[in-house]
């Protein structure tokens, strides 16, 4: 959770409007770990075989609050021990 939060204060400082490369499965992968807790506390199991993806244009800390945001909506959405 500390990263999502130091994550939170870099997206206050000014984004600069280029995008770059970035990795997306590494961007999914982390923001698992980020609710690693949540996850297994609300007893649900989270199925991520990533294969290899090219990488996206992005900018790597908005991309992060997103997926971030789905994860994080995705779990106050589902019941405990949800598949």
């Amino acid at each position: 959770m500390s990263k999502w939060v130091r994550e939170l204060l870099q997206s206050l400082r000014p984004l600069s409007e280029e995008a770059e490369p970035v990795n997306l499965v590494a961007a999914l992968h982390d923001s698992l770990m980020a609710f690693e807790q949540q996850i297994a506390k609300g007893e649900i199991n989270v199925v991520f075989e990533p294969t290899q993806t090219p990488m996206v244009r992005s900018q790597q800390v908005q991309l992060n609050q997103i997926l971030n945001s789905l994860v994080s909506n995705a779990l106050e959405a589902m019941d405990k021990g949800a598949p």
